[in-house]
């Protein structure tokens, strides 16, 4: 099935000229409700496994959220805001929230509730759930270590202190080469404790789309930065909704940031930028009709298969709804970073 995406109302290289040279590849995912095959790429679904590899766990302490009812005017300008997909706004009633309420860490996207968080130590280890396995074979901008062609991304599905400025899922990743695990593991451990039921993917498969993207603006030199940023402000948030970074999950390609400015990541082994390895994201296409695949450009609400195209995974993570995976391309062994927006 073509998932090609309509072209952009806008040339970006003819608006600003120069930014060519920031212009990189991302695979879009496209996840679809089905039956993954345990041995090619997919969300949710089997793993290839090594018989005598430990499946991984996590022990670490899980915090459990406690939920602060919000008013309803402010619960009515939050769900405006993520309807319009203006992180802005959204942000400016956060902000109102966490300066009245005492213990405030973010809103719980699924209910519009205001969270807290206690700290709950996790008795035993608990598994971890495959979130996504990726063969360089499908999917173009993988570009795994070398030897290796395979990726997997498991999960604790429980929130946990990430960095000490947000609460998700605590993740691990293995780097393989297909033919070192020729089986299948079909029943992987089940986990003993799940926070979030939105924290467990539906099983997908995948249909890859390679699209081109741009940088943040400030993650431009400053002259040409601040002609997008004015050009931004103009046209309604256009560049940074339209142009220049795809929503769903997604494979390389530029991060996107709508709630904070871009986080500057480094390697701690050799100090050099961390790249956005793996964007999860709680829906598909965002409000603007551009990053819609062409057969569902004209799909409405009300259609019966809206949600599973919009939100296919049923992953709802971070308070925007990114949860991003940054690695350094130079030393595979070095600690994933990760970020919610």
């Amino acid at each position: 099935m073509s998932r090609t995406t309509p072209a952009p109302a806008y040339d970006v290289v003819a608006l600003f000229p120069g930014i060519e040279k920031f212009a990189v590849t991302a695979t879009r995912l496209h996840p679809r409700p089905g039956t993954p095959d345990g041995r090619t790429s997919h969300v949710g679904g089997p793993l290839r496994w090594p018989a005598g590899e430990p499946w991984p766990t996590c022990a670490a302490d899980h915090l459990v959220p406690t939920e602060i009812p919000v008013a309803p005017a402010a619960l009515a300008r939050l769900r405006a805001a993520v309807a319009a997909r203006n992180w802005r706004g959204y942000e400016s009633v956060v902000a109102d929230l966490a300066s009245q309420l005492p213990g405030f860490a973010g809103i719980n996207r699924r209910t519009g509730s205001a969270l807290g968080y206690t700290v709950h130590p996790q008795a035993v280890p608990n598994p971890l759930v495959p979130i996504v396995q990726l063969r360089s074979a499908d999917v173009p901008d993988l570009a795994p270590p070398p030897g290796a062609d395979l990726l997997q991304v498991l999960w604790c599905p429980n929130d946990h202190d990430i960095d000490g400025a947000a609460s998700g899922p605590a993740v691990t990743v293995r780097w393989r080469r297909t033919e070192d695990v020729p089986s299948v593991l079909d029943q992987p451990p089940v986990p003993v404790a799940v926070g979030e039921a939105a924290y467990l993917p539906r099983p997908c498969v995948l249909h890859p789309e390679r699209v081109v993207e741009y940088p943040w603006w400030q993650e431009l030199p400053l002259q040409l930065g601040y002609q997008v940023h004015a050009w931004d402000i103009e046209h309604g948030g256009r560049y940074h909704r339209e142009l220049a970074t795809a929503p769903g999950w997604k494979m390389g390609g530029w991060p996107s940031w709508p709630t904070s400015d871009p986080v500057p990541m480094y390697c701690v082994r050799c100090g050099d930028v961390l790249r956005q390895l793996l964007q999860i994201d709680s829906g598909e296409w965002g409000a603007p009709r551009r990053w819609r695949p062409r057969e569902e450009h004209d799909l409405s609400p009300d259609a019966p298969g809206y949600l599973d195209a919009t939100e296919p995974t049923g992953v709802v993570v971070g308070r925007s709804g990114l949860y991003r995976l940054f690695h350094c391309v130079f030393c595979p062994d070095a600690p994933i970073r990760v970020d919610l927006q």
